[in-house]
């Protein structure tokens, strides 16, 4: 899957905020997120990262709502996006009712193309775990450690 560039660090420039932000949809319900897990904490390359949480419809009407989640990594040595987007699924909801849901994050989900060598690189850090219904409505927050580095061919 593609990634959706959100944003970049270490550029200076005017922020001029979006009418409507990536992700952004009109409902006739409204909807919350809680409870999120991220297992395991420390990702090794073998075994993916298992993103849960819980969507709920809060409003009064059925609803389908598209729970987005974004990878970014703190404090990165290169010039990377501050959020990607790396899963998403669309979830039916009747009024009241709520759905856990489990995105997987592989290591292209941590990775960045290397223009050098030709081949993606997911370098150690801390990764920010961001899951809401937009990209600037990201309510739930959690964090993977990558250990050390992961390269894989395109």
């Amino acid at each position: 899957m593609r990634s959706h560039i959100v944003g970049y660090r270490g550029y200076e420039h005017n922020h001029i905020q979006p009418l409507f932000p990536f992700g952004f949809g009109l409902s006739y319900t409204t909807f919350s997120y809680s409870d999120i897990k991220v297992q395991p904490a420390t990702f090794n390359g073998a075994e993916p990262v298992n993103v849960s949480f819980v969507v709920t419809n809060t409003g009064k009407r059925a609803g389908a709502e598209v729970a987005e989640l974004y990878v970014g990594q703190e404090n990165p040595m290169i010039s990377r996006p501050i959020k990607e987007l790396k899963g998403f699924t669309k979830v039916f909801l009747q009024p009241g009712q709520s759905q856990t849901v489990t995105l997987e994050l592989d290591q292209r989900s941590f990775a960045y193309f290397n223009t050098a060598t030709e081949k993606w690189d997911a370098v150690p850090g801390i990764y920010d775990i961001l899951v809401g219904g937009s990209s600037q409505d990201t309510p739930l927050k959690g964090k993977v450690s990558l250990k050390s580095e992961f390269t894989t061919n395109p």
